[in-house]
């Protein structure tokens, strides 16, 4: 009618933020084997929650780093993503693996701005990094017969039993 009511109104800015967990069983990356990667993706505008059936343009990027330095990129198009669980990639592991990245990316219309927006989300994992140092041996963490214990290991797996080891707590 003829009442009106002045409202103070806090309208945003359009802010879209992918993120996502990626995790791959480091057993598995064996050379010249098949491993998986299982991606749980999140998509958030200004903080909260929405659908992932607004990401278009949906790709996953793999790339491996080996010892020598040479790196290399696998792209996936078309990549699935699922709302209730996480999606799954094979890729068979390269020779003489030092790194491994994975990198999500996307587009979401940005209704705001009248454009596109690009999105990605990504991590990385290192390997076999005793391979490129001078150290002979490691400690590994053990659980075996419902117990731990530390064990000093050599480069092949092999037992460094020549060697005590010290524990110092304080």
């Amino acid at each position: 009618g003829d009442f009106a009511c002045r409202e103070r109104l806090d309208h945003r800015k359009e802010q879209y933020d992918l993120s996502a967990g990626f995790y791959v069983d480091r057993e598995s990356l064996l050379t010249g084997r098949t491993s998986k990667v299982l991606i749980r993706p999140s998509l958030r505008l200004n903080g909260v929650d929405v659908t992932l059936s607004v990401l278009k343009d949906i790709k996953l990027e793999i790339a491996s780093t080996d010892r020598d330095g040479v790196s290399t990129t696998d792209t996936v198009a078309d990549f699935k993503l699922f709302e209730d669980r996480e999606s799954v990639h094979e890729f068979k592991v390269p020779r003489r693996l030092s790194r491994i990245s994975f990198v999500l990316k996307a587009r979401v219309e940005n209704i705001s701005q009248a454009k596109k927006q690009d999105l990605a989300a990504g991590d990385s994992f290192g390997l076999n990094a005793i391979d490129q140092s001078d150290k002979v041996e490691d400690l590994h963490f053990v659980h075996a017969g419902g117990a731990f214990a530390l064990e000093l290991l050599g480069r092949n797996g092999e037992p460094r039993a020549d060697r005590p080891v010290q524990f110092v707590f304080k």
